[in-house]
Order: structure tokens, then C-alpha cells, then sequence
């Protein structure tokens, strides 16, 4: 019976050992932020021999609220064969929060990981260097973000050891603004009251009604909650989504969709 036992157990650790290996290969989140260890898995501190950098397909780095951006991060390694990678959104370089919506490009070689972008295998280096491109959908919030990543260049001999050079991208902040400056005698002649508790009105009647595409109210994360007849010139909404159910306090966003541009005006919900 102890044989079993011992049998058994032996099994189980190589199924462990072999699942951690693979898992590996198809990458691992949550190393990005400065409080993580990095890829502590492959060597306990960071390398300068492997290096980062970013492009954004725009030249720019400040995006209009609620679009999407292309991004490309290059990793650089002078002689080691292959390279994996994480990517995250977040307010500073060390917190845990996600911001906007990272999504994978096809044939890029990436995977969502719990709201990040890891490699879905490492990537060979072509003369010292392979690139990884996604796509980034910028919160309604104005405000700014740092896109952070985590770069491991490998030897690809199947083994997690100190020969492989991993190291941080220098986090590039983006700066999420749109297009028009809103007053804040615009903000009370089109929403009032705002904060609101039982409802509030929303005054569309300075805007030229043919040049309106679309009306409606969103989440935080971009969610539309409930969609609003382009024909409203007065609509009051009582705080309820589109199922009829009321929405949590906090913070939503009227998105008045013109022809030419887009405004985006907070609401508060207590």
C-alpha cells in the first residue's frame, strides 16, 4: 500500500511540475506592476541586457476617450533566442486596477489573462529583437494612464533558469482627453441636477438634432447601460438601465455621438 502511496504521489508532482512548465510557455499575469517580483520564476532580479520599448500606430500617446489605439512593444536581447511578455493598464506603475480594455490582435502571439495580455508562446528574436502588437480601448475617465509590461528573453531550452534576462518597460503614460474642453455652464444646461439621486434631465435641444448619431449612457468600463432615441430633445432618465433596474451609485457617462466628434459628460449617482 505505501508503494502505491508513493507511487501516486509521484505521479501527481510530475503532472504538477509539467502543468507549471507549460503554463509558463503560455505566459503568466500580474507581473507588471513594481510591487510584483517580475519573472522571479527565471532569475531574481531584473536585466538591462533586455530592453523595451513602445509605439503607439497614432505617433501619440494621448487618445480620445473610449477609443482604440494600436500599440506595439519591442523586446530587445543581444543573443538569446526567443522572448514572452505581459501587459497591463493601470493609474500609477505599481497598482492592481485595470484600466480601459486590452485585446489581442490576431497572429500577434497573444492571450487575455485576467484583464492583461500575456504571450501565448514565446516569440523567436529576429537580430536581437521581436515585436508584440495589441490593441488598447481608452476608459471614458479622462485622466492618465501608464501602460506597463514585463519582457523575458529566453534561451528556449524548456527550463525556467538564470540563463534567460527578463526587465520592465519603462511604464509610457497616456493621457486620456477628448477633443473639446466641456465648461461647466455647458455641463448644468445639458445635465441637471448632476449628482443626482431620484433622476435627473438631459437638455439636448442646443444640439442640432440631424447632426446627432447616437445617444446613450455607459459604465465606468465603457458598458452601455441603456440607449437614449436620437429624436430626444428633453430625455429624463430616473436611473434605471435598460432592463429596468437601478443602477448602482457611482459614476456613469452620457456619450452624445455627433457626426464629427463625440461628448462625453460624467454623471453622479448617489
Amino acid at each position: 500500500m505505501n508503494n502505491y502511496k508513493f507511487i501516486l504521489i509521484l505521479l501527481l508532482a510530475v503532472i504538477f511540475s509539467t502543468g507549471n512548465i507549460f503554463a509558463r510557455k503560455n505566459g503568466i499575469n500580474g507581473l507588471t506592476s513594481t510591487k510584483a517580483q517580475g519573472c522571479f520564476c527565471h532569475n531574481i532580479t531584473a536585466s538591462e541586457e533586455t530592453v523595451l520599448s513602445i509605439t503607439s500606430s497614432t505617433g501619440s500617446f494621448t487618445v480620445e476617450p473610449g477609443s482604440t489605439t494600436k500599440f506595439t512593444i519591442t523586446v530587445n536581447h543581444p543573443t538569446l533566442l526567443a522572448a514572452g511578455i505581459d501587459i497591463a493598464v493601470g493609474i500609477t506603475s505599481e497598482d492592481d486596477e485595470h484600466i480601459g480594455t486590452l485585446s489581442p490582435i490576431t497572429g500577434e502571439g497573444l492571450n487575455i489573462l485576467g484583464e492583461e495580455l500575456v504571450h501565448s508562446a514565446p516569440k523567436d528574436l529576429q537580430n536581437g529583437s521581436v515585436s508584440f502588437s495589441f490593441n488598447w480601448t481608452a476608459p471614458l475617465e479622462e485622466g492618465i494612464y501608464n501602460l506597463r509590461a514585463v519582457g523575458n528573453a529566453v534561451n528556449k531550452n524548456n527550463k525556467s533558469d538564470n540563463a534567460d534576462k527578463w526587465n520592465y518597460m519603462l511604464p509610457q503614460s497616456i493621457n486620456v482627453k477628448g477633443p473639446n474642453s466641456i465648461t461647466d455652464n455647458f455641463l448644468t444646461k445639458v445635465v441637471f441636477p448632476n449628482p443626482f439621486s431620484d433622476f435627473t434631465v438631459f437638455n439636448l435641444s442646443d444640439f442640432n438634432q440631424g447632426s446627432i448619431q447616437r445617444i446613450s449612457i455607459a459604465d465606468v468600463k465603457g458598458n452601455e447601460i441603456l440607449s437614449i432615441p436620437v429624436s430626444s430633445k428633453i430625455f429624463k432618465w430616473n436611473g434605471k438601465d435598460a432592463n429596468g433596474k437601478n443602477v448602482a451609485a457611482g459614476i456613469y457617462y452620457l456619450i452624445i455621438q455627433l457626426r464629427n466628434e463625440r461628448r462625453i459628460i460624467p454623471l453622479i449617482s448617489l
